[in-house]
């Protein structure tokens, strides 16, 4: 199988990521400040964790060597 056809090439995991990515950027740079300005403790937990757990993630692929 060569990755340069591409006919064969499947590219669903790479939307898949960069949709995952771009919520990820939208809840950070537009929920986040939104949560704080109105003083909206949920969305602001809820947001926390979201970050703590993509870190967590994110340290997880690191050490996976991914």
């Amino acid at each position: 199988m060569n990755i340069l056809e591409k006919k064969k090439a499947d590219y669903s995991p790479m939307v898949a990521t960069g949709l995952a990515f771009t919520a990820y950027g939208v809840t950070i740079y537009y929920l986040l400040p939104l949560a704080l300005m109105s003083f909206n403790l949920n969305l602001l937990s809820q947001i926390v964790i979201f970050i703590i757990i993509g870190l967590l993630f994110a340290l997880t692929l690191l050490a996976f060597n991914f």
